[in-house]
C-alpha cells in the first residue's frame, strides 16, 4: 500500500505538468538573457551624426573564462572576443570617431591583460581614431595595464589604480592531504615536470624559477607604463611601480593618469581630442540587452570578482597582473 502512495506522490506533479501543453508536438522557448546574437548599436547620451563608442573592461580578467552567472545553465560572453567583435564593428563605421574604454578591473591573467591592450592599440593604429580610458573604482594592476593603451586616461576621484605588478598563486595542500590520508602519485619525464604542484611545497629551484618569469613580466609592465607615459620622470616610474595600490591624486601627481573626472567628462575630452562640436555617445549590445547609461555594465563584463572566481587564482598556471589583497 505504501509502495503505491508514493508512486502516486511521483505521478502527480509530472502529470500536472504535462497537463500545461496541448497535445501535439511543442517548442518552449525560454528567454534566460541576451541572445548570442549580432550587436546592435544604441545611443545612450548626446546627438550629432558623428559617434563615440564606448566599451567596457570589467571584473576579472581571464583570456578563456566566461562571466560567472548566477544560474549554472546561463553562460556569459568571454570578454575578449566581445571587445574585439566591438572594435571590429566599430573600424567598419565611418560615423565612429573616437572610443571611450571604461575599466572597472582588478586585473587578472598577464595574458588577458595584455591581449585586451594589445587589441586597443592595434584599434588606435588601424583607425587613427582618440582612444580615452575612463578609471571607474577599481582600474589596478592588469586594470591599469589596459588603460595604457589608451591616448589619455582619467580615474574617478575616488578611483583605486596601482598595483603595478606581477603575482603568481600556489596553493599548497600537502598538509591537508596528510591529515586525511592523501597521497599522489607522479611519474614525470625530468624533476620539474609538476613544477609548482599544489600536492607538496615548492622547491628552492621552483621558486627562483618562477621568481625570473615574474620579474620578466614586471618588466614587461614596467616597459609598457615607461612607452605609454614618457611624462615620467625615473623617479616616478620607481615609485609608480613599487606594487602599491594608490588614489586617483596620487596617480595623478606620479604622471599615471591625465586628468580626474567622470566618465561624462571622459566623453567630452574625446570630444575634443576628436574636434567634434556635437557626437553622439553610442554602445553595442545584444538584442534583448539594454543600457539605459554611460554607467550600465554589459552582460559580458560583471564588475569585481568573488568566491566563484578563486579556483581560476590558483590554477597552477596562472601568472597574474592582478591586485588581489590578503594574501602573503
Amino acid at each position: 500500500m505504501m509502495m503505491k502512495y508514493d508512486r502516486l506522490l511521483f505521478w502527480i506533479p509530472v502529470l500536472a505538468l504535462v497537463s500545461l501543453f496541448p497535445a501535439g508536438c511543442t517548442l518552449v522557448q525560454i528567454n534566460l538573457g541576451p541572445q548570442m546574437a549580432p550587436l546592435e548599436e544604441q545611443t545612450i547620451a548626446g546627438s550629432g551624426q558623428a559617434k563615440i563608442l564606448a566599451v567596457t573592461v570589467s571584473g576579472l580578467l581571464l583570456e578563456d573564462g566566461a562571466p560567472r552567472a548566477p544560474w549554472p545553465w546561463l553562460t556569459g560572453e568571454n570578454q575578449l572576443a566581445r571587445l574585439a567583435e566591438e572594435l571590429d564593428q566599430a573600424g567598419r563605421d565611418p560615423q565612429i570617431k573616437g572610443l571611450l574604454v571604461k575599466i572597472n578591473s582588478p586585473g587578472g591573467s598577464v595574458a588577458a591583460a595584455d591581449i585586451l591592450y594589445h587589441q586597443l592599440q592595434q584599434f588606435r593604429r588601424q583607425t587613427g581614431l582618440q582612444v580615452v580610458a575612463a578609471l571607474m573604482g577599481v582600474a589596478a594592476s592588469g586594470g591599469y595595464y589596459v588603460a595604457l593603451a589608451a591616448d589619455r586616461i582619467m580615474a574617478l576621484p575616488t578611483t583605486v589604480t596601482g598595483s603595478i605588478g606581477v603575482i603568481s598563486l600556489k596553493l599548497n595542500l600537502a598538509g591537508l592531504m596528510n591529515r586525511y590520508g592523501v597521497k599522489t602519485e607522479t611519474v614525470k619525464s625530468a624533476p620539474l615536470k609538476d613544477m609548482w604542484s599544489p600536492f607538496r611545497p615548492a622547491s628552492e629551484e621552483e621558486r627562483r624559477i618562477m621568481q625570473d618569469l615574474i620579474d620578466e613580466l614586471f618588466d614587461r609592465f614596467k616597459t609598457t607604463v615607461r612607452e605609454n607615459r614618457p611624462g615620467m620622470s625615473a623617479e616616478q616610474l620607481r615609485q609608480a611601480t613599487r606594487a602599491q595600490v594608490m588614489t586617483a591624486s596620487q596617480a595623478l601627481g606620479l604622471g599615471l593618469i591625465d586628468a580626474i573626472g567622470y566618465p561624462e567628462d571622459a566623453f567630452q575630452l574625446v570630444k575634443k581630442m576628436a574636434g567634434l562640436e556635437e557626437a553622439r555617445l553610442v554602445v553595442y549590445r545584444r538584442p534583448g540587452a539594454y543600457r539605459a547609461n554611460i554607467y550600465a555594465e554589459t552582460a559580458a563584463s560583471p564588475a569585481g570578482f568573488s568566491a566563484p572566481d578563486l579556483p581560476a587564482l590558483a590554477e597552477p598556471t596562472q601568472l597574474m597582473y592582478l591586485w588581489l589583497p590578503g594574501l602573503k
